[in-house]
């Protein structure tokens, strides 16, 4: 994939023009803008509050926005693969069901969030990492090692929070395509910027690509089938804030992702010839709140909902829908430099179902 970027300040105009495979970019600046000013790495997974990246001493790595625009990581789980500690299984190219384990432990052994909003499915009891696109995300934290007693049971592989854009400063517009091999390309448009105590970010983005067979000739169990297995992907985010007082910020999120998939299977007597597919949609909406309510102390609060609906199949399809309710309520005290006490409470409730389940789970 060759990727094209355009990034300018919202009172720039921007002319492209398209010959074949190449991009020609006109931008013209209306003002010049300085840098804004580097601050210091700052990771939440450690303790579940912010503190800078060298002060933390857990296992935890940083994966920014720079590192994530200069990689060549064509997905997600390709970007965290790259990681020490951290393997990946995936059952053919971009698109297809992927695994991530840290440290040897199970993938369900693993807890994945969306800005802090838990995210999976409760049937499978995956995550479906492809089903997330690389191109709505401001960076990743990976925490490497048990967490069980700051995330729950499952976390004692380890902890991936994912972070998308949030406005700051300017507002900007951005531009991005792309072309490949094997019929793949990709785009993406977005806008971000602050205004009277607001900020917001917007995004959307399309992959697509035509892939290759997932199986090789000569499947042991008849599953081999010449076609191509590729997949389209959409994605949509909104992300808007309001900071009534310093110190303040009521945020609301939302985020959507679209993925179809074609994977090599059989049925009726190892018949390999339908094309089979997964529709996949993922859902995450949340309204948060986090304010300073004195110099030493800081209240969080969330209220969040994520929803996972699988159909997969060929002439027979089985559905699995996953829908997950959460409330956070959580508080920091700092009552001495370098001291911290965190209390916090946290609801939850999955609601599974399947179609080849005759009840509902909860």
């Amino acid at each position: 994939m060759i990727p094209v970027r355009f990034a300018l300040p919202a009172r720039s105009v921007l002319g492209g023009v398209l010959v074949g495979a190449a991009f020609i970019g006109i931008c013209v600046p209306a003002w010049p803008q300085s840098p804004p000013p580097q601050l210091a790495p700052v990771v939440v997974l450690a303790s579940r509050e912010p503190q800078p990246l060298e002060q933390s001493i857990a296992d935890v790595v940083l994966i920014n926005a720079d590192r994530i625009a200069q990689s060549t990581a064509d997905s997600l789980e390709d970007l965290l693969r790259r990681e020490a500690g951290v393997q990946v299984s995936r059952s053919g190219g971009p698109g297809q069901n992927a695994n991530v384990f840290i440290r040897g432990a199970g993938s369900s052994n693993t807890v994945v969030l969306v800005d802090g909003v838990r995210v999976g499915s409760s049937t499978l009891g995956l995550v479906e990492f492809e089903n997330i696109s690389l191109s709505e995300i401001d960076h990743v934290e990976v925490l490497r090692g048990p967490a069980s007693s700051l995330y729950g049971a499952d976390a004692v592989g380890g902890v991936v929070q994912i972070v998308t854009r949030r406005g700051t400063g300017a507002p900007r517009f951005f531009a991005t395509a792309g072309v490949g091999t094997y019929g793949s390309s990709e785009a993406a448009l977005g806008a971000s910027g602050t205004r009277d105590g607001f900020d917001y970010a917007a995004s959307w983005g399309l992959d697509h690509s035509l892939g290759v067979s997932a199986l090789k000739p000569g499947d042991e169990f008849g599953n081999y089938n010449p076609d191509r297995d590729g997949y389209t992907r959409e994605n949509a985010q909104l992300k808007l804030g309001y900071s009534p007082a310093p110190g303040h910020r009521i945020g609301l999120n939302l985020m959507g992702s679209r993925l179809r998939a074609q994977f090599d299977s059989s049925q009726y007597l190892q018949d390999a010839s339908p094309n089979f597919l997964n529709r996949m949609t993922s859902d995450v909406a949340s309204l948060d709140y986090r304010g300073e309510i004195s110099s030493a102390w800081t209240m969080t609060t969330q209220l969040s909902r994520n929803r996972d609906d699988l159909d997969s199949g060929a002439d027979v399809t089985s559905r699995y829908r996953t829908r997950r309710d959460e409330f956070v309520w959580q508080n920091a005290w700092h009552p001495a430099r370098g001291m911290q006490w965190v209390l916090a409470w946290e609801y939850l409730n999955e609601t599974a179902q399947s179609s080849d389940f005759v009840a509902d789970v909860q």
